[in-house]
């Protein structure tokens, strides 16, 4: 959940609710941190500390457990994690070893044992020799208050290997929406960050889970500019 619409929901419900924010995976039962509410204004950006029974480390690819402020993946361990997956032997081994279940999530550790999401290890996106992470820009053009979902992806690109596209779910749609995104984006992110093109839809696609299924929405995209929307 972007860190705007947090904040809001802060400031809209009544005094007496508590807002609380957690962090899981169907692999775990589906919870593995929370922020208690009373921490959450200031670790605003937080998933929050391991909820009871539950271990999290930050590891590095070659299974060190990592410090404070230094990024890698995140990976749980407890009783609520699962055995594996149903007659998959290998997706169970590409997620489970003898230091738990790693979550394909990256993030780090503050001084203070709360934990950030940074971006998810198969989502990185290689732009002109830059590594970026598609969760950042995606809350900026929400945080914009003209989309009110999207999904940011890489493309093939001649010169850079990649480059930033995206499809975007408008609060309002109007002539100058991507405009105005882009604008914004401009003004809060380096230049290799702001995508290249987005375009504008009712829908994001979906998979079966529930999840933005990239695949579908590269070619989704590829089927609006064909149509000239």
């Amino acid at each position: 959940m972007p860190k705007h619409v947090k904040l809001e929901l802060l400031k809209t419900l009544p005094t007496h609710a508590r807002l609380v924010i957690m962090y899981g995976a169907t692999e775990a039962s589906a919870r593995l941190t929370y922020v208690p509410p009373e921490r959450l204004e200031s670790k605003i950006d937080s998933i929050g500390i391991p909820i009871a029974g539950v271990t999290m480390s930050v590891m590095s690819p070659e299974g060190k457990i990592l410090g404070p402020g230094e990024t890698g993946e995140l990976v749980a361990r407890g009783e609520n994690i699962m055995l594996g997956y149903y007659k998959d032997e290998e997706a169970t081994k590409r997620v489970l070893d003898a230091h738990g279940y790693h979550t394909g999530d990256l993030g780090y550790r503050d001084e203070d044992g709360f934990l950030y999401v940074t971006g998810r290890k198969d989502d990185q996106i290689k732009v002109g020799g830059h590594r970026v992470n598609p969760q950042e820009i995606e809350d900026m053009i929400v945080e914009s208050g003209l989309a009110a979902e999207c999904l940011v992806f890489g493309i093939p690109d001649p010169l850079q290997g990649q480059r930033l596209a995206g499809l975007v779910v408008p609060i309002r749609k109007t002539a100058d929406t991507v405009e105005g995104i882009l604008k914004y984006c401009g003004a809060k992110l380096p230049k290799f960050k702001v995508p290249g093109s987005l375009r504008l839809v009712e829908a994001i696609p979906k998979t079966s889970s529930g999840k933005p299924d990239r695949a579908r929405s590269v070619r989704l995209l590829e089927a609006v500019k064909a149509a000239g929307e």
